[in-house]
């Protein structure tokens, strides 16, 4: 890891993935990197994948703002929401 990346935080996602959450320098601008981490199988490296998102800071005012929309949505899910089966609907939100 370079000086201009830093891990902020992290989870395991399994046991053989990690969420990681971190903060990057690139082109003289600040973003944070949400993303999934794996252990290469032939260098025992951990490793990002593809699956995540990066975005400018600049963006993180938005970003709480749909967590704390997806915090209200969870709070008022049905009890057996997981159970229907659904599959997801995309939506979009003004702010």
């Amino acid at each position: 890891m370079s000086e201009s990346e830093r891990i902020i935080a992290e989870f395991p996602k399994d046991q053989e993935e990690k969420v990681r959450l971190g903060l990057r320098a690139y082109k003289g601008k600040v973003y944070f990197d949400l993303r999934v981490w794996f252990t290469d199988k032939q260098t025992q490296a951990i490793v990002p994948s593809k699956r995540g998102i990066c975005l400018n800071v600049d963006f993180l005012p938005q970003i709480r703002e749909f967590l704390d929309a997806l915090e209200t949505a969870k709070a008022s899910l049905p009890a057996d929401f997981a159970a229907q089966g659904s599959s997801p609907k995309s939506f979009t939100r003004d702010f």
